[in-house]
This record gives structure tokens, C-alpha cells and sequence, in this order.
């Protein structure tokens, strides 16, 4: 049949265009359950160099970790809090993947608004 590839074709699209939604709308459920503003401060706005996701964990470079509130960190949900050098290392244990998109996004929209 001739609309054999384009039944396929059609199926392909839907079925990435529900990944994408459930993708999205993942990520609002995670923004809604932890307060990413509420960690962005515990770290300090300014006090923030970068934030990468290693091995399952958020890494976030501080330029003076004393000035971290590791207790407010812990409050938010999260385990494993372990500051080395100027680095916090954190995980949570579901969605540290997707909290760290989010906590990335934020801290980018953050900086773009403030220049």
C-alpha cells in the first residue's frame, strides 16, 4: 500500500510530539514540588558560578561556600549534601535530572533579566 509510510510517518510525529508534552509537563510537576527560587537562594544569586549534573548528582560551583546554607539545601529535599572545595554536591531521589534542567533554565533566565 502507498500509505504505508505515511501512516508510519504520522505515528512517528505523534508519538515524539506526547514525549515533548510529557517532557514538559514533567518539568512542571518538579518546579511545582521543590522551590527552585528557594535553593537558587540558599546558594546566593551571586555567590553562584556554574551548575553542571555529574554522575546523578547537581554540582554547583560557589565562590564562597561558607556562605551556603547547607541546612536550607537539606530542607528543599535534598541528600547527600557534600560541599568539597567550592563545590556542593546534591541529589534528590527522584528527578535530579529534571530539577537540574529546571534550577539551569532558572539561573539562565535569572541573568538574562538582570543584564
Amino acid at each position: 500500500m502507498p500509505y504505508e509510510p505515511l501512516i508510519f510517518l504520522l505515528i512517528a510525529v505523534l508519538v515524539i510530539l506526547l514525549v515533548l508534552w510529557w517532557r514538559e509537563r514533567r518539568k512542571f510537576e518538579v518546579e511545582s514540588v521543590y522551590d527552585v527560587d528557594g535553593l537558587i537562594d540558599a546558594f546566593g544569586e551571586d555567590n553562584i558560578m556554574s551548575v553542571a549534573y555529574e554522575r546523578g548528582k547537581i554540582v554547583v560551583d560557589v565562590q564562597d561556600v561558607r556562605s551556603v546554607d547547607l541546612q536550607a539545601i537539606k530542607s528543599y529535599g535534598a541528600e547527600g549534601v557534600n560541599a568539597v572545595g567550592n563545590k556542593v554536591k546534591f541529589y534528590f531521589k527522584e528527578d535530579t535530572q529534571t530539577l537540574f534542567d529546571s534550577l539551569d533554565e532558572r539561573l539562565k533566565t535569572r541573568k538574562d533579566e538582570a543584564e
